[in-house]
């Protein structure tokens, strides 16, 4: 419309003039019902969501508006904006679906499962990456023992107990980590590399070598119990205290009454049990601290979270990977090897598991409505 006094163009819905300020009446809309409004189907393609699709019969008799006003506007606004006969239709409730991270298994058998689809695609790197990692390790390890032993340092002095603490914590557990990742990117399907093994190096060594310490003194303060009542058991005489080589404790044991060797065995299960629960639920740190880049005290606290509920197949896990590696070793050496590989990967799969599940529930529990 235009103004009546300048001319201007102005918009239908103007209440005066921009350019002269003559107030302008706005011309009388006619009102047209919903159902006169013939609106063009809506094709499948430019639909969106499948809350734009037409609503449905119901099964109770109540007829439902098929039209395409209906079909065109969302579940959640059609008793708010619907017309009396868009307003007749009842939306049936959506029947809950299982969350995505309810048909992840995890058990024993899934994480081998997986581990066996890991190895197949990436055996090559695999081997050499172990080979390296055990190899340089072991070359460090031997150079060190051989310098103590043309110091003469024995193998139980203080100088020779610490310099093998520096080399588990700069060479043993940074490349054991490095190890744990290259399965993770094999599991992952990532494009493992060998050069995977030495990831701690980059950047990562201060943290790896601190959260295998931190590890440690946990797994060792959790196993307080077992040595207080191994103290007990030497300080009542039932084992002499003059024992202090495995031989020794064995032909100890072996002499004891059928009930105290039960009473032992008893105890010696539920002392084991804290560290074994203790190791698993933070068997997770080395992935946490090279794949996520988590600190030492962090990657330890996200361990034991991510890994509730599921130690017992952690340690299944573990367990299943030494019998695989003890029958390799005895049935032939190189089995020993593919035991490894396996429950490594089996490992490395636990973790990528357990971390898919806490992502998918953090997400299930953020209900944003975009359109509330």
């Amino acid at each position: 419309m235009k103004c009546s006094r300048c001319g201007t163009d102005l918009l239908a819905i103007a209440g005066a003039c921009w350019s002269c300020g003559e107030v302008v009446a706005r011309p009388e809309v006619e009102d047209v019902s919903r159902e006169a409004v013939e609106l063009a189907p809506v094709s499948p393609s430019t639909a969106g969501p499948s809350a734009y699709a037409a609503a449905t019969p119901r099964s109770d008799g109540v007829v439902a508006d098929s039209s395409p006003a209906a079909g065109r506007m969302l579940a959640s606004n059609r008793e708010r904006f619907a017309t009396p006969t868009v307003a007749r239709t009842i939306v049936e409730p959506v029947s809950r679906q299982p969350d995505a991270h309810e048909t992840i298994r995890l058990t024993v058998g899934a994480m081998y499962g997986r581990a066996f689809k890991a190895l197949s695609g990436a055996i090559g790197v695999l081997l050499l990456g172990g080979i390296l990692a055990f190899g340089a390790e072991v070359a460090v390890t031997w150079s060190v023992w051989l310098g103590l032993t043309i110091a003469g340092m024995a193998s139980e002095s203080p100088g020779a107990t610490l310099a093998n603490a520096v080399v588990h914590l700069l060479i043993g557990a940074p490349l054991s980590v490095g190890w744990q990742y290259l399965c993770l990117r094999a599991v992952r399907r990532d494009g493992p590399t060998i050069g995977d093994v030495f990831a701690a190096y980059r950047g990562r060594l201060f943290d790896t070598a601190m959260a295998s310490l931190v590890q440690m003194v946990l797994i060792v303060l959790s196993a307080v119990p077992l040595m207080i009542g191994f103290a007990a058991v030497v300080i009542s005489g039932i084992v002499p205290p003059s024992v202090q080589h495995v031989q020794e404790f064995e032909a100890a044991f072996a002499a004891l009454p059928a009930g105290t060797k039960a009473a032992l065995g008893i105890g010696a299960i539920f002392g084991l049990m804290p560290p074994l629960v203790v190791g698993a639920r933070l068997s997770l740190m080395p992935y946490l601290i090279l794949d996520e880049g988590q600190g030492p005290l962090v990657a330890a606290a996200e361990s034991w979270a991510r890994s509730r509920g599921v130690a017992v197949t952690i340690i299944g896990v573990i367990a299943s990977g030494a019998i695989l590696m003890a029958v390799g070793l005895f049935a032939f050496i190189v089995g020993a090897v593919v035991g490894m590989l396996f429950c490594s990967l089996a490992h490395a799969a636990v973790f990528e598991v357990v971390t898919t599940r806490s992502a998918q529930a953090r997400i299930a529990g953020r209900r944003v409505d975009a359109y509330s």
